[in-house]
């Protein structure tokens, strides 16, 4: 027999697959911040929704803190094309992550923009995981 939080991690799931841009159920999910909602999460974070929808499920993935997620979320951060608040909520994101792979992309993405704001919010996160020395953050 299922426990409660499960049932509720199911119907979340479920809940999402037929309205992805339910933003509810978005940090309904991240809230919860078990992993197996990280795929679907990824899937609408990689998908074509609008890109506040996007912002909520790298939002909802930060707080899962699943590694499995660093790949589409340090994409995401690195997509010059992409809007600059859901870059930065990738960058966010992967602070929450906070592991080695997360700290490799945060150290890329602020080379790649060391002398705009994504960049400054790339050292910012890196200083609060401790990570000072690094081209003097």
């Amino acid at each position: 027999m299922k426990s409660r939080s499960e049932q509720k991690l199911e119907q979340l799931i479920k809940a999402l697959e037929r309205d992805p841009e339910d933003i509810l159920t978005i940090l309904n999910l991240g809230e919860i911040g078990d992993p197996q909602a990280t795929d679907p999460l990824m899937k609408i974070l990689q998908g074509n929704y609008r890109d506040d929808t996007r912002e909520f499920a790298a939002y909802a993935l930060g707080n899962i803190g699943d590694p499995g997620a660093n790949g589409p979320l340090g994409a995401v951060a690195l997509d010059k094309n992409e809007q600059y608040l859901l870059r930065e909520t990738a960058v966010s994101a992967l602070g929450k992550i906070g592991d080695s792979q997360a700290i490799k992309l945060l150290i890329k993405i602020y080379e790649e923009n060391e002398f705009d704001k994504l960049g400054d919010s790339a050292a910012g996160v890196l200083r609060e995981l401790g990570i000072h020395s690094y081209y003097g953050l």
